[in-house]
């Protein structure tokens, strides 16, 4: 919450949930952002969270930390996409929302398989 001479002003999770869905979405490798096993997990061994469409984010000292469950395309590379994932989700965040982000962490939740990407054992 930040205050001004106007008054405060909220933003509330599932803007911000929103915004990390987006940034996702514009790294080429991610076919989705979506729930998945990792949520329930993460529900019990930490009480103050917000769960929001495969996002999940939990408020840091003075900023906030993001998780965000993906699907990829088969045949990407896993670690390139999700370090892309990282840097986009933080920095539009940061930018649109003015909070600090302390970490974003990725969970592949699922690979899809999309026309072409099958590969031919005949090869």
């Amino acid at each position: 919450m930040e205050l001004n001479n106007n008054g405060a002003i909220r933003i509330s999770d599932e803007v911000i949930a929103d915004i990390a869905i987006k940034a996702s979405l514009e790294v080429s490798g991610v076919v989705g952002v979506r729930q998945g096993v990792f949520d329930g997990a993460r529900n019990l061994v930490s009480g103050n969270v917000t769960i929001a469409k495969g996002v999940t984010l939990a408020p840091a000292e003075n900023s906030i930390d993001i998780t965000v469950q993906i699907a990829v395309r088969f045949g990407c590379k896993i670690q390139e996409v999700c370090a892309a994932v990282q840097q986009e989700v933080a920095e539009a965040v940061t930018d649109m929302t003015g909070i600090a982000v302390r970490r974003v962490n990725v969970a592949v939740v699922g690979i899809v398989a999309t026309r072409g990407s099958r590969r031919n054992s005949a090869q």
